[in-house]
C-alpha cells in the first residue's frame, strides 16, 4: 500500500471511528402487550433467543418462549432466572407457605426440595452446562442434575449463592449477625469481595449478585441506616466508574441494564429511567430511542435484564398514560452506514488509482 493510499485510509478510518464512539445506538422499541397477553408486574431475566421471564400483577410466574407464554408455576413465584435452553429456576410457595426451589424443564416443574433434602429454599439461577445455585435451609448450594453440594464459605453464618456464570464461577452473599458480606466461589474456594460502603463498623450489606462469563459481578448495596441502595460492578480488581445507580443485569460484554432516579415534575415524584451502561458510559435509554419509536413511549421506567445481543426489557409509559411491558433491540447507526458507504468509496478510489497506468500506457 502506497503513502497515498495508506494516508486515504487513515483519515477513513479515523473519522469513522470517531464517529462510531461518539455516538450510542439506536434502539427498536417494541410494545410487548399483545404478544404476552397477560398485565405484566416485572420482567425477571431474558436469553439470547428473546426468550424472557417475568411475573403478572398477580405474582404468578411465566416463560415466554417459542411464540407462546407458558406458566411456571401455579402459584406465587420468585426469581425466575433461565439459560439458552429454556430451564428455568426459582422458588414458588408451597402448601406450608414457605419458599421450594424448583426447575422448570420441558414443560415440567420439579419441586428441589426433596433433592436438597431441605424445608425451604429458592434456585436463583442455572447457567448452560444446568447447574443449578441457590440457597437451601440457610446454606448455598450448587446442584448438577444429579449430585448436590453445599459451598464450603469457611463459616458457619447463612449463605446465599446468587448467580453462576459458564465456567462455573458463583457469587452470593454471606449473611453475619450484622450485615453481609459479597463473595465469589472459584474451584471449590469462597473469596470475600472488596466492601462498598461501611467497611470499619460493618454495617452495610454488600450482596454478590450477577457474573458474567467474562468474570465481571454486579454488587448491590443496602444501608439500613440511611435506607440507601445502589450498585456498582466489580471487574479485574477494580470498580468500575461512571455506572447506573441501580444494575439489574449484566451481559458478556460488559454491557450492564439499569436505573437512575430522579424527580418528575409531571408526576410530582421521584421515578425510575431505564439506563444502558456501556464502553465506560451510561445513558438513558429514553433519549435513544428511534425516532418513530420515540412518540409512542413517554417514559421508559426500567431496564431489568439485557442478553448478549444488546437487547432489553423493561417497563415503560405509553403516550396514552399507561404502563407498557417493552422490548428495546439496538439497530445498526447512521454511522455504521457512513463507514460502510465510505469504505465503497476507498475501494473504488484504489482501483482507479491502480487502473490509472494501464490507460496512459
Amino acid at each position: 500500500m502506497n503513502a497515498w493510499i495508506r494516508g486515504i485510509f487513515s483519515v477513513i478510518v479515523l473519522g469513522a471511528c470517531g464517529a462510531l464512539k461518539a455516538e450510542a445506538s439506536k434502539y427498536r422499541v417494541q410494545d410487548l402487550s399483545a404478544m404476552i397477553g397477560v398485565p405484566v408486574e416485572r420482567f425477571d431475566d431474558l436469553n439470547n433467543h428473546g426468550d424472557f421471564t417475568l411475573h403478572a400483577t398477580d405474582g404468578m410466574g411465566y416463560l415466554y418462549r417459542g411464540g407462546k407464554l407458558h406458566a411456571v408455576t401455579g402459584t406465587e413465584a420468585a426469581g425466575l432466572n433461565l439459560n439458552d435452553r429454556g430451564d428455568v429456576v426459582g422458588d414458588f410457595l408451597g402448601p406450608d407457605f414457605k419458599p421450594r426451589p424448583f426447575l422448570y424443564r420441558n414443560g415440567r416443574l420439579t419441586d428441589l426440595s426433596s433433592v436438597l433434602g431441605a424445608s425451604q429454599g429458592s434456585a436463583h439461577a442455572i447457567n448452560e452446562s444446568g447447574q443449578i445455585v441457590g440457597t437451601a435451609d440457610g446454606k448455598a448450594f450448587i446442584y448438577d442434575g444429579t449430585q448436590v453440594s453445599f459451598l464450603n464459605t469457611g463459616a458457619t453464618a447463612p449463605s446465599k449463592a446468587y448467580d453462576i456464570n459458564d465456567h462455573g464461577v458463583i457469587v452470593g452473599e454471606i449473611r453475619t449477625e450484622f450485615t453481609a458480606f459479597a463473595f465469589e466461589y472459584r474451584n471449590g474456594r469462597a473469596s470475600l469481595l472488596p466492601r462498598i460502603g461501611d467497611t470499619v463498623d460493618y454495617q452495610v450489606d454488600n450482596y454478590a449478585r450477577r457474573i458474567n462469563n467474562a468474570g465481571a459481578i454486579v454488587l448491590d448495596v443496602w444501608d439500613p441506616s440511611t435506607f440507601l441502595a445502589y450498585s456498582r460492578i466489580y471487574d479485574d480488581g477494580s470498580f468500575l466508574k461512571g455506572t447506573p445507580r441501580y444494575i439489574f443485569d449484566i451481559n458478556d460484554q460488559g454491557w450492564a441494564a439499569g436505573a437512575r432516579e430522579l424527580y418528575d415534575e409531571d408526576e410530582g415524584d421521584f421515578i425510575t429511567r431505564a439506563v444502558l451502561y456501556q464502553n465506560g458510559q451510561s445513558f438513558d435509554l429514553q433519549e435513544h430511542m428511534r425516532d418513530q419509536d420515540a412518540v409512542a413511549w413517554k417514559k421508559l421506567y426500567s431496564a431489568t435484564a439485557i442478553n448478549n445481543k444488546g437487547q432489553i426489557v423493561g417497563m415503560g409509559r405509553s403516550m396514552d398514560g399507561t404502563l407498557h411491558p417493552y422490548m428495546a433491540t439496538p439497530v445498526p447507526e447512521p454511522s455504521v452506514h457512513a463507514l460502510m458507504m465510505v469504505g465503497v468509496v476507498f475501494v473504488g478510489a484504489v482501483a482507479r488509482r491502480q487502473r490509472r497506468p494501464e490507460s496512459n500506457a
